[in-house]
């Protein structure tokens, strides 16, 4: 995976930086979005505890939705525990602005599940 900063003249062989990107291998990207995953499995777990009947679906939304790799990985702990899981097919980025602004200009939003 490459992250690009800077310009094209920027370049750091001592860190795989070249022409303004920096070069990391899946597995350290992978690694960054751990703890995110982890969040995620926690919350749903405390929600869990918490509710008064079973959960059976969980749907990803927000700018997390949109990453294959993460829908996947959060796949593999919901299905063992036979849970459906699901994202939206669009605009599943811009999920928490419209219930913000939706919230603000008619007040439809009146709880939050996380």
């Amino acid at each position: 995976s490459y992250i690009r900063f800077g310009t094209i003249r920027d370049k750091d062989p001592k860190y795989d930086i070249q022409t303004g990107q920096l070069k990391l291998a899946g597995q350290d990207v992978a690694d960054l979005f751990e703890p995110s995953i982890e969040a995620i499995i926690e919350a749903f777990e405390q929600q869990r505890r918490a509710a008064s009947t079973p959960i059976n679906m969980v749907c990803l939304v927000g700018s997390f939705a949109a990453s294959d790799w993460l829908f996947t990985r959060l796949q593999k702990y919901f299905l063992p525990l036979g849970i459906s899981f699901c994202r939206l097919d669009a605009h599943a980025n811009k999920a928490v602005a419209d219930g913000a602004v939706s919230f603000y200009i008619d007040h439809l939003v009146s709880s939050r599940v996380v």
